[in-house]
């Protein structure tokens, strides 16, 4: 699977390389060092430096999917209007593909701000439910992250850090939109690890 990863990174960035705008664009994290794993996502940067690169960013998702469907797309407006992030689901069945495609440009162009963004309630919780349940499977402390997550679904914590990602799939299942079903369907298969 691993390897199957660094090959769809790899045709990630002949796609976007065909766009005019993209100067370049590279692998980073695990799979450029070397260190990753089944829970590991792909991480790309997209240089499009001479161009607006937050523009370019929403178009991201479009562009990635000419090439592998986009089962879910979720700005990471925490980094706005400093770095622009967005995150894509490639598959339905290993929740974990995600491809995380940050747009930079020299100079960057601070075009988009959070009010800009609008992602939906349901499907950001899903993306914070599939990091926090990677950190979690890996052994990496992250229970103040589930925490976080556990509170902007049900206003207040106090529950394990197994319970709170447990509790929040039960809810994305209850509040899904019906295209996700698959996917949070390959989540659930995971909570017997959790």
């Amino acid at each position: 699977m691993e390897r199957n990863n660094l090959e769809i990174a790899k045709n990630i960035c002949v796609q976007f390389e065909k766009k005019r705008e993209v100067n370049f664009c590279k692998i980073y994290g695990s799979l450029s060092r070397g260190d990753y794993d089944e829970y590991s996502d792909i991480d790309i940067e997209v240089d499009v430096s001479g161009y607006d690169n937050g523009r370019f960013l929403k178009r991201a998702p479009v562009i990635l999917n000419e090439i592998y469907p986009v089962v879910f797309s979720d700005y990471a407006p925490g980094l706005l209007p400093n770095e622009y992030v967005v995150s894509c689901a490639i598959s339905k069945d290993n929740p974990f593909l995600i491809v995380d495609i940050k747009c930079s440009a020299v100079p960057h162009i601070m075009s988009i701000s959070k009010r800009d963004i609008v992602n939906d309630k349901n499907t950001h919780i899903l993306k914070l439910w599939v990091a926090n349940a990677k950190h979690y499977l890996r052994g990496i402390d992250c229970e103040s992250d589930i925490n976080r997550m556990y509170k902007k679904v049900f206003g207040h914590s106090g529950k394990t850090a197994k319970d709170m990602l447990l509790d929040t799939l039960e809810y994305l299942k209850g509040n899904r939109n019906p295209a996700l079903y698959e996917y949070i369907t390959s989540c659930e298969k995971y909570t017997k690890r959790i």
